[in-house]
């Protein structure tokens, strides 16, 4: 009996142990995969989180960059058309900016200048250009502005080419592992069209980067009249040979208009002069034939 209980806690004592070292044994097994998993997962997170906060900061970056289109009219008048126009012209060169055309007219009653130009101003400079314009002018008749901001477009485009030139290096390296002429055609046809897609995107973007530098200013210019004095700045004998001119001129363009009146409608003239001699010749041998005839009766 003795002997029994002793086999049975030797059996115990031994179910125990090897219970343990296969305890330990597991543990040992997982541990380290759960210490390398864990730390993985904890990598993984603090790159994509680096990687978050990276790509929000150049949005917020890219959006801070606020991209607005300046535009400007003026309608003024100018004593020195010329002149002020060709002032204006150094203005701007002088700002970094240039004319982008000129349209100017002369009028011919009134002989006076009148022009359309346009001036493209770095867009710090877009007011001062503006102060500039108003001081060189005699009058300024009309001015608005406006300002349009296209800096969502601007950050679309710029996210939208980002993400086509990813497109663009993933078919390359398609294209050189190709393996057989239908995938090469396919995959070509592709990037072709990708491509096509960045350059529209390239050059929208460059337009709006060059409209939001600088800032356009239509500028509608009338030569102002001359002034002359009135009479009553005159002295006497002034405003006699001023009055003795005018009578003269009147005249004298009177009795032009005459001559060209009769030397133009001259046949006319003759034709109605000699009808009108005829009927008053009939007439009279009409009267002289009636009275001999009453003579007779």
């Amino acid at each position: 009996m003795k002997i029994i209980l002793k086999l049975f806690i030797g059996l115990s004592i031994l179910m125990v142990f090897v219970g343990c070292s296969n305890d330990q044994s597991e543990v040992s097994d997982e541990a380290p995969y759960t210490t390398e998993e864990s730390h993985s997962k904890v990598v993984e997170h603090k790159d994509e989180q680096l990687t978050n906060d990276q790509e929000l900061a150049e949005n917020n970056e890219t959006v801070s960059e606020k991209k607005i289109i300046y535009n400007a009219f003026l309608d003024v008048e100018m004593k020195d058309y010329e002149q002020t126009i060709q002032e204006l012209k150094t203005e701007a060169t002088n700002l970094g900016g240039y004319v982008l055309n000129v349209n100017t007219i002369e009028n011919d009653n009134e002989r006076r200048k009148e022009g359309n130009v346009t001036f493209r101003i770095p867009e710090g400079e877009f007011q001062s250009f503006l102060e500039i314009v108003k001081g060189k002018s005699v009058k300024v008749n009309h001015q608005s502005e406006s300002a349009t901001d296209v800096t969502e477009e601007y950050v679309d485009l710029e996210s939208r080419l980002k993400s086509k030139q990813a497109v663009e290096k993933r078919l390359n390296d398609y294209l050189q592992e190709a393996e057989n002429v239908e995938d090469l055609l396919s995959i070509s046809k592709e990037l072709e069209r990708v491509q096509q897609e960045i350059e529209q995107l390239k050059g929208r973007i460059q337009y709006l980067e060059n409209q939001t530098s600088y800032a356009t200013v239509d500028l509608r210019a009338v030569e102002t009249k001359a002034n002359i004095p009135g009479q009553d700045d005159l002295n006497t004998w002034e405003r006699t040979k001023q009055t003795f001119l005018e009578s003269m001129n009147k005249l004298l363009a009177f009795a032009s208009n005459v001559v060209v009146f009769l030397v133009g409608y001259l046949p006319i003239i003759i034709l109605i002069t000699v009808i009108g001699i005829g009927g008053v010749w009939i007439s009279k041998w009409w009267i002289k034939k009636s009275k001999s005839r009453q003579k007779m009766d």
